[in-house]
């Protein structure tokens, strides 16, 4: 179903958004030999939001989008040049999205407890995409950390949350 509006909803601007700041942070992180080095261990944190990104795209298909299922390729997590070559996919695939109704309903299967099976709960795929841009942030503002610890600047507003204005110290509650 297509929305009437023509306009993106703001779950999916949200994505599109973490995106966006995932492929800035990479680009910056592989410029040189050590920032490399250091993709190597910021770069499970990027795939894991990316097997996010697309265990919904793939939902979207059955009405299930399931968490625990996709696992991308290995090495993504080494290689940033892999990395942004399936991002630049999920980009253009969420783009895509742009305009169809995002309050259908879907299906959610992910771990809830440790030592337990996932579960399937009801959801919308609207609150899906707040989902994911707001764990996108999360692991963004995680790897912020990383990267200053090692020494690394990078630009701090990437892992901040979307409302600031709103929420003033809301990067300090984005990197715990």
């Amino acid at each position: 179903m297509k929305s009437t509006t023509g306009k993106a909803s703001f779950g999916l601007q949200g994505c599109l958004e973490t995106c966006r700041r995932c492929e800035h942070l990479v680009l910056l992180l592989s410029d040189s030999a050590t920032d490399r080095h250091l993709f190597e261990v910021i770069g499970p944190h990027l795939r894991h939001c990316l097997d996010h990104f697309r265990s919904l795209l793939k939902g979207l298909e059955s009405g299930t989008i399931d968490y625990e299922a996709q696992k991308g390729d290995s090495g993504m997590v080494t290689d940033p040049d892999l990395f942004l070559a399936a991002l630049y996919r999920v980009t253009a695939e969420l783009a895509g999205l742009e305009g169809i109704s995002t309050t259908q309903a879907v299906d959610v299967v992910q771990a809830a407890a440790p030592d337990t099976q996932p579960v399937s709960v009801g959801s919308t795929l609207e609150r899906e995409l707040i989902f994911l841009s707001s764990h996108t942030i999360h692991h963004l503002a995680q790897v912020i950390e990383v990267a200053e610890g090692r020494g690394v600047s990078v630009q701090s507003d990437l892992g901040m949350a979307f409302s600031p204005s709103i929420h003033p110290n809301r990067q300090e509650i984005a990197t715990l």
